[in-house]
């Protein structure tokens, strides 16, 4: 083998090696962490504790399980009996708690009493979407790794699971992974947000200390991919006529990826 050609292949295998064993460190549990003792699953991504504390896992967001009269998101269900069969084995856990939501649920990174990532797990499966808060986490990088590798293997969402059009498809409300052309960026009045305008029914909120002038500068025009919960304008009061009808809110420009 050349000399020129052994140098790339050896670089080649010393990143993937780099890149597994960030994977292996990162997404196992770092730092302190509550011992805890589980009750209920309420689903993929929700269990309720001994104590009464309801948990609801940070960094992700598993599809809604069947619920009376509603049928399961595609992969709900699975997310679900994933998450049972992997708990059922030990009755306790590790939480690392960062927070709570505004439904007064405790938000924590959950793990096995192994050190491994619950929400790693999910992701990796194709069971789990990642999702991004105001403030990085030290596991965001290799849960972004894994979920890009479910990806490319077309496992559970994303094989099941459709990724909507901003122009092709008709938007509904929840969690909803979108793609489409982003065509102006401009600060709200008040001069605290920032609205991404797309070539369709949708329209982005985020906060203006997200990003520079020169990177939304550089998605103008672009085709991106965005992911959040997605809210139906028209059903609030204040919807006015000339504005676009969907709304999605995002809290870190990772939530944003130009395609």
């Amino acid at each position: 083998m050349k000399k020129a050609s052994y140098r790339k292949v050896s670089a080649f295998f010393i990143a993937c090696l780099f890149s597994s064993l960030l994977m292996a460190t990162e997404c196992r549990l770092q730092g302190q962490a509550e011992k805890v003792e589980w009750d209920y699953i309420a689903d993929g991504d929700t269990v309720w504790l001994k104590d009464g504390r309801k948990v609801r896992f940070a960094g992700i967001n598993t599809p809604e399980i069947s619920h009376k009269n509603r049928p399961a998101e595609p992969v709900g269900d699975e997310a679900f009996t994933a998450l049972k069969t992997l708990l059922t084995a030990s009755p306790t856990l590790f939480l690392q708690t960062i927070g709570h939501d505004h439904y007064g649920r405790v938000l924590a990174y959950p793990f096995l009493l192994d050190g491994t990532s619950i929400n790693g797990f999910l992701i990796e499966k194709g069971l789990a979407f990642q999702i991004f808060s105001e403030n990085r986490n030290p596991y965001q990088f290799c849960w972004s790794q894994l979920e890009r590798k479910a990806r490319e293997s077309k496992l559970g969402i994303w094989k099941k699971w459709k990724v909507l059009g901003v122009r092709a498809d008709r938007l509904k409300s929840g969690f909803q992974v979108i793609q489409g052309y982003l065509t102006d960026t401009y600060r709200s009045r008040s001069g605290k947000s920032v609205w991404l305008e797309f070539d369709g029914p949708l329209v982005v909120r985020m906060d203006k200390e997200l990003a520079t002038k020169s990177m939304l500068k550089s998605l103008r025009g672009a085709k991106v991919e965005i992911r959040g919960w997605l809210v139906d304008r028209r059903q609030k009061g204040d919807f006015k006529s000339h504005q676009k009808p969907w709304l999605m809110n995002i809290y870190s420009f990772d939530a944003l990826k130009k395609l």
